[in-house]
C-alpha cells in the first residue's frame, strides 16, 4: 500500500512540477523578447523587400516542385515565361508566372486562363498544368523550339506557294477549332506562330492568348455550347496595327472574323516577306487599312499564282460578312489542292530580302520593339502585358482610338 501510494503521489508532483516549469519557461522567453519586437519587425519588413527586389532566387523555393528552372527567356511588366524540365521525365516545358496582385493583370491571366484550359488541339499550345497562388499563377506549357513561322520561311533556303500552303492549313485547322468552340484570337500574327520542334515535319502551334476572349462567333459553334456563350460581338480595340481589321479601328462591334482578315495579312507576308497594309506614318497606315487598300506589287508577285492572290483577296474583304471563314479558307482551291496548278517556282530569295529589309528598317524606327530571333523562337507563349503595351504604343498615343470594355 505504502509503495503504491508514494508512486501516485510522485506522478502528481512531477506534472505539477513540469506545468510550473513551462510556465515560467515561457514567461521568461517572451520577457526576454519583448524589447526586441521593433527590431525583428523591422527584420521582416527588410526580408519581404529583398524577397520582392528577387523574385528570381524567390521562385527558385517556392517554384512548382516537379520542374526545375533552366533559364529564363522572356519577361513583361507582369510575368516571365522560363524554360524547365520536369524532374520525372527530364521533358522541357515553358512555365509562364504571372503577377496577378494589379487588377489588370488578374484580368488579363483569367482570361488567358479560361482560353488555355478549354483547348486540346495538336495546332494550339497546350497547357499541361497550372498553379495558382493568391499573388501569382504559374502556366506549364508546351515549350515550342522550331521558331516563327517566318524565321522558317527565311531558314528553309528554299520556299514554294506549296511550302506556304502547307503552313496556312495548320494555322487554319487550329483557327477552325478555337473558333468552334466560341474563342475570338484578336492577336493573330506571325510572332504567334512557333513551330514545335526544328524538323521539318514539325506543328505549327497557334500561341499567345493574352487577348483571345469567348464570343464574337455567330457560326459553327462547338457541341455541348450554348449559342449565348459565344455569339456577342466583342468591341475592345486591341491587338497588333499591322494586322488589325478596319472594323476594330472604326471602334464597331466585331466577330471572329477579324482572325480571318489577320490570317490575309499573314499570307501576304508568308508568300512575299512584306505585309499588305505598312507605312510609316501611322495617318497614312490607317486609312490604307480602314479603305482596304492594297496592291500586289514587287518581287515576288510576278511569280505568284492568280489562285493565291485570290485566296488573300478573299479574306481581305472590308465587309466581314463576305470574307471567308475557316472552314470556307479550308476549302479553298489554292488551299485544299496544296497549290498544285501553281508553279513550284521558288520565292525565297525575293521574301527573305524583303522580310530583312523590313526588320531593318523597323529596328531603326523603333529599336525598344525588337527581340532576337534566339528568345523568340524558345518562347512557348508570350507576355501579354509586353504585347499589351506595344498596342498602346501603336494605337492609344495616335489620339485617334479609345480602348473600350468588351
Amino acid at each position: 500500500m505504502g509503495c503504491g501510494s508514494s508512486k501516485v503521489q510522485s506522478e502528481t508532483f512531477n506534472v505539477k512540477t513540469s506545468f510550473l516549469f513551462l510556465g515560467e519557461f515561457f514567461f521568461c522567453r517572451v520577457v526576454y523578447i519583448c524589447p526586441y519586437i521593433p527590431q525583428l519587425w523591422s527584420m521582416t519588413g527588410n526580408a519581404l523587400q529583398w524577397c520582392n527586389t528577387n523574385t528570381d532566387v524567390v521562385c527558385r523555393h517556392i517554384f512548382p516542385p516537379r520542374y526545375d528552372i533552366k533559364a529564363l527567356v522572356g519577361r513583361g511588366s507582369f510575368s516571365r515565361v522560363v524554360r524547365v524540365e520536369h524532374r520525372a521525365t527530364r521533358r522541357p516545358f515553358a512555365i509562364k508566372m504571372m503577377e496577378v496582385l494589379a487588377p489588370e493583370a488578374r484580368e488579363v491571366c483569367a482570361s488567358e486562363l479560361a482560353v488555355l484550359q478549354r483547348v486540346n488541339h495538336s495546332n494550339v499550345i497546350q497547357m499541361i498544368e497550372v498553379f495558382q497562388f493568391p499573388q501569382r499563377v504559374y502556366m506549364v506549357l508546351e515549350l515550342a523550339t522550331g521558331g516563327e513561322l517566318l524565321d522558317r520561311v527565311i531558314s528553309r533556303g528554299h520556299f514554294t506557294e506549296r511550302d506556304a500552303t502547307r503552313a496556312l492549313r495548320m494555322v487554319l485547322a487550329g483557327l477552325g477549332y478555337l473558333h468552334s468552340l466560341g474563342i475570338t484570337h484578336r492577336d493573330l500574327k506571325p510572332d504567334n506562330l512557333l513551330y514545335y520542334h526544328p524538323g521539318a515535319d514539325s506543328r505549327l502551334l497557334v500561341t499567345d492568348f493574352g487577348l483571345a476572349t469567348f464570343g464574337g462567333v455567330t457560326a459553327g459553334i462547338g457541341p455541348g455550347d450554348k449559342e449565348s456563350d459565344s455569339a456577342w460581338p466583342l468591341r475592345t480595340t486591341c491587338g497588333t496595327l499591322e494586322y488589325m481589321a478596319p472594323e476594330v479601328l472604326l471602334r464597331k462591334p466585331y466577330s471572329s472574323s477579324v482572325d480571318m482578315w489577320a490570317l490575309g495579312a499573314i499570307a501576304y507576308v508568308v508568300l512575299s516577306g512584306s505585309l499588305p497594309f505598312e507605312d510609316d506614318s501611322r495617318t497614312r497606315l490607317y486609312r490604307s487599312i480602314m479603305r482596304g487598300k492594297y496592291r500586289f506589287h514587287g518581287d515576288p508577285w510576278p511569280s505568284v499564282s492568280n489562285l493565291a492572290k485570290d485566296f488573300i483577296q478573299r479574306l481581305l474583304f472590308l465587309d466581314p460578312a463576305t470574307r471567308l471563314t475557316a472552314d470556307q479558307a479550308v476549302h479553298h482551291p489554292w488551299v485544299a489542292t496544296m497549290a498544285a496548278s501553281s508553279s513550284m517556282r521558288n520565292l525565297h530569295r525575293s521574301i527573305s530580302q524583303n522580310l530583312r529589309q523590313r526588320r531593318s528598317r523597323s529596328s531603326t524606327q523603333c529599336p525598344s520593339r525588337t527581340r532576337s530571333s534566339a528568345d523568340r523562337s524558345r518562347v512557348a507563349d508570350s507576355t501579354a502585358m509586353r504585347r499589351i503595351c506595344r498596342e498602346k504604343e501603336d494605337v492609344v498615343n495616335t489620339s485617334k482610338l479609345e480602348r473600350n470594355p468588351t
